[in-house]
């Protein structure tokens, strides 16, 4: 998609905890990180235009015919040190769910800049925030709070939502 338009582009990429995704999908929980890293490393060459190669990951060499003209931007999200790291290594930005309160998204950011430091990287922290507006402020308080659980669980927003407002706040 990235190649076919002339406009940015954004992976957003979080690896989970569920050891039921993980055996529905026939993968280890205990290797995620280390595969994940890997499989962004050689996406990210991918799309920039190199041929790759992949031992972990069972690939031969490969490489893309059609990439994007753009650097796809790469956002990593997550709440443990290793993904703070993994963000501030390689995305290029770290970004924060719906769900974080603003303590835990201080904390998480402050985590995510002393990473850069680090890494000698540039932090970018990204925290999302839903807003779901009707008539009645304790319904909307309900099912908003309904939306965010199934949300996390993967299921579908409810249906008679009168709006829902996906925001984004960007912090340097």
């Amino acid at each position: 998609l990235a190649a076919m338009v002339d406009a940015p582009f954004i992976v957003q990429t979080g690896i989970g905890t569920g050891s039921a995704q993980f055996a529905a999908m026939g993968a280890d929980l205990r290797v995620r990180g280390r595969v994940s890293d890997e499989a962004i490393t050689v996406i990210q060459a991918l799309l920039r235009g190199e041929t790759v190669e992949s031992a972990l990951l069972g690939m031969g060499p490969a490489s893309l015919g059609l990439r994007p003209t753009r650097p796809v931007e790469w956002w990593i999200g997550g709440h443990a040190p290793a993904t703070l790291r993994r963000a501030a290594t390689l995305g290029t930005a770290w970004y924060g769910g719906p769900s974080l309160t603003t303590g835990e998204s201080e904390r998480l950011i402050a985590g995510y800049h002393a990473a850069c430091r680090a890494q000698g990287s540039s932090p970018r922290a990204i925290v999302r925030r839903d807003v779901l507006v009707l008539e009645d402020g304790d319904r909307a308080r309900a099912r908003a709070g309904a939306m965010v659980a199934d949300l996390a669980m993967g299921t579908k927003i409810p249906s008679g939502t009168t709006r829902h407002l996906p925001t984004l706040a960007m912090f340097p």
